[in-house]
């Protein structure tokens, strides 16, 4: 008989309804309560984000609220080390160096 279990309660967690992400939820959250001084906070979550949801993180995220945290420095260079580190996946898989 095959074990008809979802995949992602395999490991015993129950999985997040449809469209709640919750890291990307508080990302905004912290964003909207605490503004500009928070985006070390944000940065924390975004990062979390994309360890649970991988680089999907960018298309979850609603920018519209990271508006108070997007020109702090914190935030500029996390986007450019994600910029840098997608560049280098896109450049090897180009190549056929990078395997899927």
């Amino acid at each position: 008989m095959i074990d008809e279990t979802p995949f992602d309660m395999l490991g015993g967690e129950q999985p997040f309804p449809l469209g709640f992400w919750p890291e990307v939820t508080m990302a905004s959250a912290v964003a909207l309560v605490k503004g500009r001084q928070a985006a070390e906070e944000v940065v924390a979550w975004l990062k979390f984000a994309r360890l649970r949801h991988g680089y999907a993180w960018r298309v979850l995220v609603d920018w519209r609220h990271l508006e108070q945290v997007k020109a702090h420095p914190a935030f500029v260079e996390f986007l450019r080390q994600e910029d840098q580190h997608v560049e280098a996946i896109e450049s090897a898989i180009d190549r056929g160096e990078y395997p899927l």
